[in-house]
C-alpha cells in the first residue's frame, strides 16, 4: 500500500528526469571530455566477447590491434549495462548508452526519495530533496561536459549506502541489505566515488560509534562489508593482481596531477564565471577545468542561507544527523576550492581523486538533503503541491541555460569504434579509445614510438629461430617454430597483461614482459612445433568469479530469510493485537 502511494512521486521524478536529460533524445550525440572513450570501451568489450573471451578484459582492436586491458582497471557496470540495454535499442550502442544515462538519473532520484522517506516518513520533503539532487549543476556537468559515466552511475548508489547505514544504526536494521547493494553498486561503478563515499560513511559511523557499540550493531556492519567485498571480488582481485604484476603509466600520471592547481576559486563556488552571456559556466584560461560549471547551485545556496532560522525547528531525533550532514557538505564543497590545504593531502589516499572538483560528489548528496529539508520547512503547506510546482519552475529557469549550452554533433560517428585503432598517426599520447593510455605498461609507454611503428607479427629479439605461418585473430594467434639453432627470445604482438597463455605443441611456455612492454617468451634450442597464444585470464580471475557467485547466492538467501522472518513477526504482532 505504501509503494502504491509513492507512485505519483515516482512519476514526477521520472518527468523531471526527462527534462534534465532532454538533449539525450536528440539525433547524434554531444561533444564531451570522455564520451568517446566510454562508447569505444563498450564497443571494444563487445569485440572482446566476439573474440571468445569468457570474461572480456582485453580489447583486441585497441593500440594497433596489440590489445589494451581497459576492463582490467575500469569497473564493469558502465560497460555491461549498455550492452544489456542494446536488447531494447535494436543493437544500437549509442542509444543504449543514452538509455543507461536516462535510467541512471531516474533511479538516482528514486533512491534519494526512498532514503529521505526512511529518515523523515514525509513524502513531500523526500520529493523536494530528490528534485534538488537531480538538478544540481555538477550533475549536469557530469552528463553534458565530462560524460563521467562512473559518477553518473554512482549517484544511484550513494543514497542506498546511507539508507542501509541509517536503517542499521538508527532503525531496526531490517533493510541492512541496502548497504550491501549500494556498496556493491559503487564498487562496480566508480573507484573514486567509492573512496569518497567510504570516507564519508566512516565519519558517519564514528559519530554514532557509542550507539553502534552499545546496541551491538558493529557485527552487522562488518557482515555487510564482507558481503560487498565477496560479491565484487571478481573485479577487485584481478584488478589488484594486474596492478601488482607490472608498472603502469597511471602511476606516473597520478604523480603529475597537482590537486592545488586543479582547484577552483572560492567565488566560483557561489557564482561561477561569466561565459557566453551566462553566469553559470566557467572558462579557465590557466587551468584544466575548461567549460566546467563548478558552482554549487542556487537551488542549494539559497536554502542554505536560511539554515540559522530553520535549525531550531529540526526535530530532536534528527538534529545530530542534520548537523553531521551539513558539516560534511560544507567541508566537501569548500574542498573543491584553492582555500582547502590540498598540499597536505597530495601524497595521501585522497590524492587518488585527481581533481578537487570530485568532492562535489559528496557535497551534491549531503547539501541536497540540507537544502531540501530547509525548503520544506520554509514552505510546509502539507496539503498543496503549489510550492513544489514553484520550486521546479524556479530550478528549471536556472538550469535551462546550462542544458542549452550542450555542444551537439548531429554527425557523431559511433562506427569508427569498430575499426582497429591506428596509433601510428598520433603526435601526442592521447586517443579517443584509450584516453591518455594510462593503463599501458610503463615499458610500453617509454617505447611508444616503437609501438607506433611495430609490425603486427612475432619478432625475434635474440637468438636464432624461424617463425612461419603466422595467423593472428584478435587475442588468439598461431604460428610454426622451426630451425631453433640456439636459445631464442621472441616478442609477440600483444601488450603485456597477465593472463596470456602460450603453448608449443600443447606444452605451456612461461610468458614474461619484454623491455618494450610486450608479451615475450623464451624458446629453448632445438624447439620445433606449433605455437599458439591466447588470452585466457588468470586462475585468480576464475577463482574470484566463483567466490563472487557463491557470495551472491548466500546474500540472496539471507535477504529471503530476513524477509520471511519479518513477515512472521508481523503476523505474530497482528495476532497479539487481535487478541
Amino acid at each position: 500500500m505504501e509503494d502504491q502511494s509513492k507512485k505519483k512521486y515516482y512519476l514526477l521524478i521520472v518527468l523531471i528526469s526527462v527534462l534534465v536529460t532532454a538533449p539525450l533524445f536528440a539525433k547524434g550525440f554531444f561533444d564531451t571530455h570522455d564520451g568517446d572513450f566510454h562508447i569505444n570501451r563498450i564497443i571494444g568489450t563487445l569485440q572482446s566477447i566476439r573474440d571468445g573471451q569468457y570474461l572480456p578484459m582485453i580489447i583486441p582492436n585497441f593500440v594497433n590491434g596489440f590489445g589494451y586491458g581497459t576492463n582490467l582497471f575500469y569497473p564493469p557496470l558502465a560497460c555491461y549495462l549498455p550492452i544489456f540495454l542494446m536488447i531494447f535499442t535494436c543493437g544500437n550502442v549509442l542509444n543504449a548508452f543514452k538509455l543507461m544515462i536516462f535510467i541512471s538519473v531516474v533511479i538516482s532520484g528514486i533512491t534519494m526519495f526512498n532514503l529521505m522517506f526512511d529518515i523523515t516518513q514525509n513524502k513531500k520533503k523526500s520529493l523536494i530533496v530528490a528534485i534538488i539532487y537531480l538538478t544540481v549543476p555538477y550533475r549536469l556537468v557530469d552528463i553534458y561536459v565530462r560524460m563521467a559515466i562512473g559518477e553518473i552511475l554512482a549517484f544511484i548508489f550513494i543514497p542506498l549506502v546511507f539508507q542501509g547505514l541509517f536503517n542499521i544504526i538508527n532503525a531496526n536494521g531490517e533493510k541492512w541489505y541496502l548497504l550491501v547493494i549500494g556498496t556493491v553498486g559503487l564498487l562496480l561503478a566508480h573507484n573514486i566515488s567509492t573512496l569518497l563515499v567510504a570516507l564519508t560513511a566512516i565519519i558517519y559511523v564514528i559519530c554514532y560509534l557509542d550507539k553502534i557499540l552499545k546496541e551491538k550493531k558493529l557485527k552487522k556492519l562488518i557482515v555487510c562489508l564482507v558481503f560487498a567485498i565477496g560479491m565484487t571480488v571478481f573485479f577487485l582481485a584481478p584488478f589488484l593482481e594486474t596492478t601488482l604484476s607490472s608498472d603502469y603509466y597511471v602511476e606516473l600520471y597520478d604523480d603529475k596531477t597537482s590537486l592545488k592547481a586543479y582547484s577552483s576559486y572560492l567565488y566560483e563556488l557561489f557564482m561561477g564565471k561569466i561565459n557566453n552571456g551566462y553566469l553559470f559556466t566557467l572558462s579557465y584560461p590557466n587551468k584544466a577545468n575548461n567549460d566546467i560549471c563548478l558552482t554549487i547551485g542556487l537551488q542549494i545556496l539559497v536554502p542554505l542561507m536560511f539554515t540559522p532560522f530553520i535549525f531550531k525547528n529540526i526535530s530532536k531525533a534528527n538534529k545530530n544527523l542534520y548537523i553531521i550532514t551539513l558539516i560534511i557538505g560544507l567541508l566537501s564543497a569548500l574542498a573543491t576550492t584553492n582555500i582547502f590545504p590540498w598540499d597536505l593531502f597530495q601524497n595521501t589516499i585522497i590524492g587518488y581523486i585527481q581533481f578537487p572538483m570530485r568532492m562535489f560528489i559528496i557535497s551534491t548528496f549531503t547539501l541536497s538533503i540540507i537544502a531540501g529539508v530547509n525548503v520544506y520547512m520554509l514552505f510546509n503547506d502539507k496539503n498543496s503541491f503549489k510550492d513544489i510546482f514553484i520550486l521546479i519552475l524556479v530550478i528549471f529557469i536556472y538550469v535551462q541555460p546550462i542544458i542549452n549550452l550542450v555542444k551537439f554533433n548531429s554527425e557523431y560517428d559511433v562506427y569508427s569504434g569498430y575499426e582497429i585503432e591506428e596509433i601510428s598517426k598520433y603526435e601526442y599520447i592521447n586517443s579517443s579509445k584509450c584516453s591518455e593510455f594510462e593503463y599501458l605498461p610503463v615499458k610500453a609507454l617509454k617505447n611508444f614510438q616503437y609501438l607506433q611503428n611495430r609490425k603486427n607479427e612475432i619478432l625475434v629479439l635474440s637468438g636464432n629461430t624461424e617463425i612461419s605461418e603466422q595467423n593472428k585473430n584478435g587475442t588468439k594467434m598461431t604460428a610454426v617454430i622451426s630451425n631453433t639453432l640456439e636459445d631464442s627470445v621472441v616478442e609477440l604482438p600483444y601488450i603485456y597483461y597477465k593472463g596470456y597463455t602460450c603453448k608449443i605443441d600443447d606444452q605451456k611456455i612461461d610468458v614474461v614482459e619484454s623491455e618494450n612492454g610486450m608479451v615475450s617468451i623464451e624458446i629453448p634450442k632445438g624447439t620445433e612445433g606449433g605455437l599458439s597464444i591466447k588470452y585466457t585470464g588468470t586462475k585468480c580471475l576464475y577463482i574470484s568469479l566463483v567466490i563472487s557467485m557463491l557470495t551472491c547466492f548466500t546474500f540472496a538467501f539471507c535477504i529471503a530469510y530476513t524477509k520471511l522472518n519479518h513477515k512472521k513477526n508481523d503476523k505474530i504482532k497482528g495476532e497479539i493485537k487481535w487478541e
